[in-house]
């Protein structure tokens, strides 16, 4: 693994170089991230539609497994980002702009928090501010359901996502983005983040792996925070209006989002 002195952002071809990965020449497409993670989408869909059960089953089990098996790593991983950036944001390094030393911000703090809500946390504000608490005390994970224990997990658990090592999660990952791509002058996306790490790797094949996993990570849950919305958004429709709850009704609620 090559060191950061090793490989410095300055070395890098800027995004308006003659490529960037496997990007071709004056094209924003790259076709081996393009079509590797279309592939990926596309089999794992046809293979949820044609083999539901099978498909339910199997992602049932490895999430289970994930939970028992590598719940820690997850809780661990999490603190650690918490503590990164609260180093970051407290040292002298957090005084460093995202652009050019001269630049100043674009939007203003509340419309920049505005966005970060809205983007960030929307749907599950809108749905499941209830309904997420109403289910850690069902569920209670390592504890009697529905009792006071329960509850208290629940409310530890609630903060746990949508708290500080939510929002820490999202800030590494601004802070990986904006640097690279306004200070450096990167492509936005995940390999340039890794350009200290991996060095002139991230503009080959090792770079479009990343992204292709990056990319199919993101799709997935778009698709798993807009479908969760939108049949909650059908639900609320059957209550209110009496709209059954149907594929066309929840391909509109789709849309409209």
């Amino acid at each position: 693994m090559a060191s950061a002195t090793e490989h410095s952002p300055h070395d890098a071809e800027p995004e308006d170089g003659p490529t960037s990965g496997g990007r071709l020449k004056n094209s924003k497409l790259n076709p081996p991230v393009f079509f590797g993670a279309a592939a990926i989408i596309v089999a794992f869909t046809l293979w949820a539609w044609l083999a539901p059960e099978t498909a339910y089953t199997t992602l049932e089990a490895t999430f289970l497994w994930i939970g028992e098996n590598l719940g820690w790593y997850y809780i661990l991983t999490a603190g650690i980002v918490v503590l990164f950036v609260l180093i970051v944001a407290f040292s002298r390094v957090g005084r460093t702009k995202m652009g050019p030393d001269h630049s100043s911000p674009k939007y203003n703090l509340f419309t920049w928090t505005a966005m970060l809500f809205a983007a960030g946390i929307g749907v599950d504000l809108m749905f499941f501010a209830i309904s997420g608490p109403a289910t850690n005390v069902l569920t209670a994970p390592g504890t009697e359901e529905g009792t006071a224990q329960a509850t208290e997990m629940a409310v530890l658990w609630t903060l746990f996502h949508y708290g500080i090592p939510g929002w820490a999660m999202y800030a590494l990952m601004g802070m990986a983005f904006g640097l690279f791509a306004y200070r450096y002058h990167l492509p936005l996306s995940i390999r340039s983040a890794l350009y200290p790490i991996i060095g002139k790797r991230a503009k080959g094949v090792a770079g479009d792996g990343i992204e292709i996993a990056a990319v199919v990570g993101t799709i997935f849950g778009i698709a798993t925070s807009l479908g969760i919305g939108v049949v909650f958004l059908n639900y609320g429709l059957e209550w209110l209006f009496g709209i059954p709850q149907a594929p066309p009704p929840r391909w509109a609620s789709s849309a409209s989002r």
